[in-house]
């Protein structure tokens, strides 16, 4: 894939202790860790021996804190939170946020946004796992919230994306970069014909 992913540190932190950073690898060409992102997982690592791994995969990818304008400024986020909008606004990226409030800042401000089920979603889409409901399953025992709805979402996906399979030579499932939104709702998958 062509873009770059800004990381907040939520879906690194809940990726990192379920050892699934290699999604964000596989899904993002570039990521990027601005420092106060950095320095927010570097504090969660007396919490959690399985954050170290995080601030080990996430340093090589650590990125100088940029000014952070007066209109981010003004949604009160977190350091982390403001620093990713911060440098997407900067040059064209995709904010990679969990936080309600820093997505609808990001989102406000005309920037592409996706989560930690949207990077499990997008990952299932792409035949990158077999399942996204156990990989949701394994986030929630993790410390992630997840509501009910949004664990039978993963399962719905999960069948809606083999039963496309088995249409083929018909169909082909198509996900369109606009596709990697992370969705509550429906899961849009787009057709054509092969």
């Amino acid at each position: 894939m062509g873009n770059v992913w800004v990381l907040n540190a939520s879906p690194l932190i809940l990726l990192g202790k379920i050892g699934r950073l290699d999604l964000l690898e596989r899904l993002a060409a570039k990521a990027v860790v601005p420092n106060a992102v950095f320095l927010e997982i570097q504090a969660g690592i007396s919490e959690y021996q399985a954050v170290q791994s995080t601030a080990d995969w996430a340093a090589p990818r650590r990125a100088t804190d940029v000014p952070i304008p007066l209109s981010v400024e003004r949604w009160d986020l977190g350091p982390g939170e403001s620093q990713v909008i911060a440098y997407c606004l900067k040059e064209t990226q995709r904010a990679v946020l969990d936080d309600a409030q820093g997505r609808q800042c990001a989102s406000a401000h005309g920037i592409a946004v996706i989560g930690t089920v949207g990077i499990v979603l997008s990952a299932k889409r792409q035949g990158m796992i077999s399942a996204a409901r156990p990989v949701l399953e394994t986030l929630h025992r993790s410390g992630m919230y997840l509501s009910d709805h949004v664990l039978t979402e993963g399962s719905q996906t999960d069948k809606r994306i083999a039963y496309m399979a088995m249409l083929k030579p018909w169909y082909k499932v198509v996900t369109p970069r606009e596709d990697l939104r992370e969705s509550v709702g429906s899961i849009p998958l787009n057709l054509s014909y092969t």
